[in-house]
């Protein structure tokens, strides 16, 4: 296996302090917002857009009967990060590229996630169920904290602590799925699947700005990487897009991520515009 590194004696160090974490940390000590060294910068523009609510166009959704929602919008755009606060007292984080509309009544604390990924950590102490809305799947929790990713024909519910159900509320056939801390689910066309991952801490490290790859195809990590970008690589070549990296990347370094591949790998810039920047085996 081929491991790809940042250029620079900061990075490899921080990709082998990650990777301890991985193994030496605690669960019953986790904190409620994953935390990495103090050295891992905030990398992301934070913007935030508060808009009318509009009503979804799935009959389904749980809105309460003829109660004044209280309704907001909040976007981020490529490479951003936004925290937000809700009224009830429970806290979200968009990750890039992600829209979040709250409804808000006196029966449930509902929030629509129409795209991207967020973190939500829900406050204790509430009768109202919180329920979160990505794609055709309907996530309920009680003061717990868990992540939600909503990709092109499929959805990803990670669960860090508490309890969550996730149903499909279109399909009363479909079971019921009732998650413990450490559960990944995963739902498309296929199926649903759930696995236990005793180390979440990948999938929520772009809270702190980072990007952890360990034994992933090439070209899944192009495509993770591309997410926090106005500016795609394309990677050209079949046998260099199931090549296996690990390391440990900041967000929207596309820059830094280029010179590592290069380093790590036969390719080679061939294209680069401000939209993109090509990459072709190196004869």
């Amino acid at each position: 296996m081929v491991r790809a590194s940042a250029d620079s004696v900061e990075m490899l160090a921080l990709r082998h302090e990650t990777l301890a974490r991985l193994v030496v940390a605690e669960p019953r000590e986790r904190s409620r917002w994953p935390a990495f060294s103090a050295a891992v910068a905030m990398l992301f523009c934070v913007g935030i857009g508060l808009f009318a609510m509009r009503d979804g166009a799935l009959p389904w959704l749980p809105w309460g009967a003829g109660a004044q929602a209280q309704s907001r919008v909040y976007e981020t755009g490529a490479g951003q990060r936004l925290e937000v606060s809700l009224s009830d007292g429970s806290h979200v984080t968009l990750n890039t590229g992600s829209r979040l509309r709250t409804a808000y009544d006196d029966r449930t604390r509902t929030v629509i996630l129409d795209r991207g990924e967020a973190l939500f950590d829900v406050a204790k102490g509430q009768t109202r169920p919180f329920k979160v809305v990505a794609g055709d799947r309907l996530v309920t929790a009680q003061g717990t904290t868990f992540d939600v990713r909503l990709d092109t024909g499929s959805i990803k519910v990670a669960l860090i602590e508490g309890q969550v159900t996730v149903a499909r509320p279109a399909d009363r056939a479909e079971r019921i799925a009732k998650l413990r801390p450490n559960d990944v689910l995963v739902a498309s066309a296929a199926g649903v699947m759930v696995t236990h991952d005793p180390n979440l801490i990948r999938l929520t490290s772009w809270t702190e700005g980072l990007i952890i790859f360990d034994n992933d195809a090439l070209a899944d990590a192009v495509r993770e990487m591309n997410r926090y970008s106005e500016q795609d690589i394309i990677l050209n070549g079949d046998d260099l897009k199931t090549r296996k990296i690990s390391g440990a990347f900041r967000t929207g370094e596309l820059e830094t991520f280029v010179e590592a591949l290069s380093m790590s790998f036969p390719v080679k810039v061939v294209e680069r515009t401000d939209s993109r920047i090509v990459l072709a085996r190196r004869q």
